[in-house]
């Protein structure tokens, strides 16, 4: 598509701890934008590993950070990127299966872009993530 073509490629940062999530989740992202690079984080050491080595030369990017990443609290990972300097400019949108108010209102007092709650189709994800991309690719301009 011609207006790929003006548009930075995109990273997404996905933190999920479940491996059949981020599968389906990598599986929906093929048919909705082939251009996008997914790098999947199945902890909190791993995606903060990443983020390191790229601290002073990270790429257009959104972080999809889940709640419950297998015992490790992801509002705590949250805080960790909003108290970096280097990091606090990422948008974090917060990809999970809670629809509990308290962790909506915790996000978003913990300066979360966004709060999804995970689709339970695989139909439901297609939309999800068409709408997510073409908002994160086209609709708004990241830091670069």
């Amino acid at each position: 598509m011609i207006l790929d073509m003006i548009y930075p490629p995109l990273t997404l940062l996905l933190i999920e701890d479940d491996f059949d999530e981020a599968e389906l989740f990598a599986s929906a992202l093929t048919h909705i934008a082939e251009d996008i690079l997914l790098v999947h984080a199945p902890d909190e050491s791993t995606a903060l590993a990443w983020l390191e080595e790229r601290r002073h030369h990270l790429p257009p990017m959104v972080i999809l950070l889940d709640l419950d990443l297998g015992g490790q609290d992801g509002h705590v990972l949250l805080e960790q990127l909003k108290t970096d300097p280097e990091f606090r400019c990422l948008p974090v949108v917060m990809l999970t299966n809670s629809q509990h108010p308290g962790d909506v209102e915790r996000a978003y007092r913990g300066y979360a872009s966004g709060y999804l709650v995970k689709p339970v189709s695989v139909d439901e994800y297609n939309a999800l993530l068409s709408v997510l991309t073409g908002y994160w690719r086209r609709a708004v301009r990241l830091p670069t």
